[in-house]
């Protein structure tokens, strides 16, 4: 099994070696928690996990911490053998049944339209069906299946919204990239 990843610690040796000092917001730690999500990623590795949180006591900063983490892209914790713990930590990173059933919806659209599609009022490009799918093999991993009653939801747009767009930057500017700028031709 190939192993990558990085080292933060509050007491140990990557606080001496770097000179921080932990805070319990871990701004100290945000860059390096993001080069090292970056460079897992960049190898691969689909399900990055981040590292616990060593207050036993504190369950409202681990909870701010593995929000922080779900938010910048991993997709667990490792965890303190409390139970406590397992218990935040599964509840941030499990998918919400809305989640699931949000991307249950989306990801048929997008796969359909194969271009951008507006969904709800939000532009949605072919890619993120890729993420709706990754979303939702995490959340049958867990073994939640979308509802049966969920909403249904309908694309309002379907493809040209580079073009719109576009379209609608260009006679206030007078160039699609923006005041200032040498008109382009378009492409």
């Amino acid at each position: 099994m190939a192993y990558m990843g990085g080292m933060v610690s509050r007491n140990g040796d990557p606080a001496l070696s770097i000179g921080f000092e932990w805070t319990r917001e871990m701004q100290e730690t945000s860059y390096i928690r993001q080069k090292v999500l970056l460079d897992v990623r960049s190898a691969g590795v689909q399900w990055p996990v981040s590292g616990n949180w060593n207050p036993v006591d504190d369950l409202e900063g681990l909870e701010k911490f593995a929000i922080q983490s779900r938010q910048i892209g991993y997709v667990g914790l490792t965890c303190m053998p409390v139970a406590e713990h397992v218990e935040v930590i599964n509840r941030v990173f499990t998918p919400s049944q809305e989640e699931v059933d949000y991307w249950a919806e989306i990801v048929p659209i997008v796969d359909a339209a194969k271009t951008d599609v507006v969904v709800g009022g939000q532009v949605l490009p072919p890619n993120k069906a890729k993420w709706g799918r990754r979303r939702l093999q995490l959340a049958a991993y867990y073994g939640l299946v979308p509802s049966e009653d969920r909403a249904r939801l309908t694309a309002e747009h379907v493809g040209g919204l580079t073009t719109h767009v576009r379209a609608l930057v260009q006679p206030a500017t007078g160039s699609v990239d923006g005041p200032g700028s040498t008109p382009t031709n378009g492409t």
